[in-house]
């Protein structure tokens, strides 16, 4: 049967009168369904384990396949089914699933880079029980949930048993359409296969004659079953596998029961929820849980509807898999403490999120499922499939590996799949593929550029063409690069993608990745100074014997800072989980070289955790005990301050136990370089200054490895700071003949937590390995300390004591080069303590003196903000809109700085009904923005008074004024 014979009987309330059918056909150009996957649990004695009426609609390309269920019932088990032994009919109405393609990630098909034999773990892997041809009973459903803004009673219908429109799967696209309507909500979900995942948009029309808030619960049971197109590969033990492996952005896996609320901690929810197959093998499923870096235009613009909250857990989540058939509700509940062991998710787009969707209008939720491996920029449409205005016009992909292990046979330089591809898919599904006009695009140009540490290899090209890509079809090309080894940890790349038609060379689709690269046993180090740990172990730990041949000190001497006596000690042996200053003599040791490490073994404690170290008041070194980087996020600390418990890194910050940034020292530029620890990574042979800021020591505790992929995007760092008149720094910089200290600042920060601001400035190198050293005079969290950077959490007259450290006698230059990049009417003066001459930082750039061995000279930089100084935000006003002929408001406002500016439309109530612009840079003067009388969901508002509420999140300014919409 037809897709279009299929989409006229539902249409027209025939599907009872339907024949078995799987409803594709070659005329939509998806690969086909030719693997089993969970029909294996079908009793095989059973002739007839479909209803006459069962239809699905399946929808794929070779990286991803969706399936919704339109009518009828399946049987799984029955006496000799492999599964279990009692039969269980299924609904297929509305029933969602989830599943790769046939082809998967190109990275588990070694063959190519280095001859081993072929393994195809995600090639048709299954992630949600019975997929591909099977959606039914509680295994993957969505409710469409209604609230009364009066009385906030709630009510839920199951999506798909009341199909009162449209069934079908599109021509023009990889796509499913289906129509639903109870509960005077009329759903409509258009799901398109997209590259490597799929895009969900969901219309929410109240077709009702009252006010009502609509969202969308939708969830699975996983199930994720290899299937290389013969007979299921089952994990070691029960029907659905061992649990899965569950990861959250910034968090452990999980391994209990869990509900994450984005309104209980906004700051923390993750952005995605990734469910693998396990740790080694870490492909899986992917919800995105709001914006992404793949659903992100270039200008910071995402789709994506931020989801209210994540539950992970066992049946009481949806329902019994195999015993029950239709839950409504869904159980919606889970142990608290109870380990994970039959894994069910639902995700929540709560109603209240979208406000009150009045009579006729409709709300709009856009969720994005996908494979966990992919770095992809993906197309968005409107709810007809029409691509928006200046965005992509097809998706695009990048499959580069996410991890390089350590060699384990096979590789080079001391890494597994080493030489590796990258491979870069266009997918013409989307702008240029709809019926009577598809297009094809031409010569679409592939260029990939490599970091320090990679390079292509055996002369492979890095700028390639694929000459043709007919609709709805996908092109790829292939790169073959090979690391180091030397250079580790997020190894950045980048791929640019142009066509004709579509983006031009000069405004090219852009691909920003990583490629983590362990450690191997060798260190890369220079003439001086290097900030090191050690990731191995050793029979004989002594330095001379793990870097035999060179001797102490006539090639290097190694350093240890001791915390109790707070001075730098000789160090004797290489010990893991701290850092070591490795200081190699220029003398002997003119240039940068590679160490290798004798008989270096690797740790066997990675998958259970290395053993706690204790942390003394102040500063302390510590190391990744790993070959393998490990987020800070995940390290765990008890602190004699408060001994009876033990606590996540964030909550030792927000504690005051230690301090959130992280030092270690660059060898390119000989300076200390800072990371925020909650976002940063611990890189394996890096050593990092950590602050202790209570009196008390604190046991630190490093986790296992729990790695398995990298989201595509860039690599961690401190967020980017926007100078505007209640939110400045001046950069410091320091410089002699023999070295140089940038990376510090004095400045305001309002409305913030300047706690958790101010830079902890650590100890000065050993053994000569710092010339300069500027520091602040500051405090934090009670304690005075020099700091790296002082902020003032408000204006006015500041004042801040500034003193310069120098090891060597002669001239140092103190300059300020970021002077004009700070707002106008906020001044800036120096004062030599020594000749208390003073000087206008706004009109001479530096300032140099003589400074003496061993010699500290102190500075005083005042700054004054003036009863000039104007607001960010200089005015804000706006015209009115009308929804008879649909006349958009008009939005003015002028800027007296560039900021990044939201704009923000609230209804009388004061809740939020559009965000016209989130944090969008803008440069000083005048701007003009259109409000097309819409909300978030999509659907008009009603005639009345709004605020328009503009705010530039950096300095936490903000300027409200009402709009008039008119009927």
């Amino acid at each position: 049967m037809t897709r279009t014979l299929a989409k006229t009987l539902v249409a027209l309330g025939f599907v009872a009168s339907m024949t078995a059918v799987y409803a594709q056909n070659d005329a939509y150009n998806d690969p086909p369904i030719d693997f089993i996957g969970w029909s294996y649990c079908i009793d095989p004695s059973n002739t007839a384990p479909y209803s006459t009426d069962w239809a699905i609609n399946s929808r794929a390309t070779n990286l991803f396949r969706c399936s919704i269920g339109g009518s009828g019932t399946v049987t799984y088990g029955g006496q000799n089914s492999p599964c279990f032994t009692t039969a269980h009919s299924y609904n297929s109405q509305g029933r969602i699933g989830f599943a790769s393609g046939p082809v998967g990630s190109y990275q588990d098909d070694f063959e190519v880079a280095n001859s081993e034999a072929t393994q195809t773990v995600d090639d048709d892997m299954v992630y949600t029980f019975g997929m591909p041809s099977d959606p039914a009973g509680d295994w993957g459903c969505a409710w469409i949930i209604t609230m009364d803004p009066a009385t906030s009673a709630q009510t839920t219908a199951l999506f798909g048993t009341s199909i009162t429109g449209e069934w079908f799967a599109g021509y023009s696209g990889h796509y499913i359409h289906m129509e639903n309507t109870a509960n005077s909500v009329q759903a409509d979900l258009r799901m398109d296969v997209l590259g490597d995942g799929a895009r969900e948009v969901w219309s929410l029309q109240n077709v009702g004659t009252a006010a009502q808030d609509i969202g969308v619960w939708q969830g699975g049971q996983l199930a994720i079953l290899q299937d290389q197109g013969g007979d299921p590969v089952f994990p070691d033990s029960g029907l659905f596998g061992d649990p899965v492996y569950v990861v959250l952005p910034g968090r452990k896996p999980l391994v209990i029961e869990t509900r994450i609320t984005r309104a209980a901690d906004p700051a923390n929810f993750p952005a995605y929820a990734q469910f693998c197959y396990g740790q080694t093998s870490g492909y899986g499923l992917e919800v995105e849980l709001g914006p992404t870096y793949s659903t992100t235009d270039l200008n910071g613009n995402s789709d994506a509807t931020l989801a209210d909250e994540l539950v992970v857990g066992g049946a009481t989540v949806i329902g019994d898999p195999i015993n029950a058939n239709t839950v409504n509700p869904p159980g919606d509940f889970i142990f608290t403490d109870l380990g994970l062991q039959t894994d069910q998710f639902l995700v929540k787009w709560q109603p209240a999120s979208g406000g009150s969707v009045g009579a006729n209008q409709t709300r709009t939720v856009i969720t994005y499922w996908r494979n966990t491996w992919g770095n992809s920029k993906y197309i968005r449409t409107d709810v007809n499939g029409n691509p928006e205005l200046s965005v992509q016009p097809y998706t695009t992909v990048v499959d580069a590996p996410h991890l390089l292990p350590q060699d384990q046979g096979g590789g080079s330089n001391g890494l597994s799949n080493n030489p590796f591809d990258i491979r870069v898919y266009v997918d013409n599904t989307g702008g240029y593929s709809q019926a009577y006009v598809g297009v094809d695009i031409d010569d679409v140009e592939v260029h990939l550029s490599l970091p320090a540490g990679l390079s292509m290899y055996n002369n492979d090209s890095p700028s390639k063409i694929i000459t043709q890509i007919h609709p709805q079809d996908m092109g790829y090309v292939d790169f073959l690069v090979q690391a180091d080894g030397i250079t580790i940890g997020d190894l950045p790349y980048e791929v640019t993608i142009n066509s004709t038609p579509g983006p031009s060379a000069s405004k090219p689709i852009t691909h920003d990745g990583v490629i983590r690269v362990s450690a191997t046993p060798q260190i890369p180090v220079v003439p001086n100074a290097n900030l090191m740990s050690v990731p191995w172990t050793f029979t004989d730990s002594s330095w001379e014997a793990v870097l035999a041949p060179l001797t102490i000190p006539n090639d290097f001497t190694v350093y240890d800072w001791d915390p109790v006596q707070n001075s730098y000690v000789t160090s004797t042996a290489a010990t893991r989980g701290v850092g070591h200053w490795f200081i190699l003599n220029p003398t002997t040791h003119p240039a940068a070289e590679v160490e290798p490490y004798t008989a270096a073994a690797t740790p066997t404690d990675m998958l259970v955790g290395y053993p706690n170290i204790e942390l003394y008041s102040g500063w302390n070194l510590i190391g990744d005990p790993y070959p393998y980087a490990i987020p800070v996020s995940q390290l765990v600390g008890v602190s004699a301050a408060n001994p009876a418990l033990s606590f996540s890194f964030a909550d030792l910050v927000a504690q005051g136990a230690v301090s959130p940034y992280l030092a270690y020292w660059d060898t390119s530029v000989s300076n200390y370089r800072y990371v925020q620890g909650q976002a940063a990574m611990l890189q394996p042979n890096q050593g990092y200054w950590i602050r202790v800021q209570t009196s008390q020591n604190l046991t630190l505790n490093y986790p296992p490895v729990y790695d398995t992929f990298v989201p595509g995007g860039k690599a961690s760092g401190s967020s980017q700071w926007v100078q505007a008149a209640n939110h400045f720094r001046a950069n410091l910089v320091a410089q002699s003949n023999y070295g140089k200290d940038t990376e510090n600042y004095v400045g305001v920060a309002t409305g913030s937590d300047n706690r958790l601001l101010q830079i902890p400035k650590p100890p000065m190198g050993p053994g000569g390995a710092q010339d300069l050293n500027v520091s602040v005079d500051g405090s934090n969290f009670g304690q005075s300390v020099p700091l790296a950077q002082a902020l003032y959490s408000r204006t006015g007259s500041l004042s801040w004591t500034v003193r310069v450290q120098s090891a060597h006698s002669g001239p140092v230059t103190l300059s300020w080069p970021n002077m004009a990049t700070i707002p106008n009417g906020i001044t800036f003066r120096l004062v030599d303590g020594v000749t208390h001459q003073s000087y206008d930082m706004r009109k001479t750039s530096q300032y140099t003196f003589t400074g003496s061995a061993n010699g500290t000279r102190t500075f005083t930089v005042q700054s004054t903000s003036s009863s000039t100084v104007l607001p960010t935000i200089a005015s804000l006003t706006t015209t009115a809109g009308r929804l008879t002929g649909k006349v958009s408001a008009g939005i003015y406002y002028t800027l007296n700085y560039a900021a990044g500016i939201t704009l923000n439309i609230l209804d009388s109530k004061g809740n939020l009904v559009n965000v016209l612009q989130n944090n969008v840079n803008e440069s000083k003067g005048n701007h003009f923005l259109g409000w097309n009388l819409k909300t978030s969901s999509g659907g008009y508002v009603p005639a009345g008074t709004y605020e328009v509420q503009a705010v530039a999140p950096a300095t936490n300014e903000r300027k409200e004024t009402s709009v008039t919409v008119g009927r």
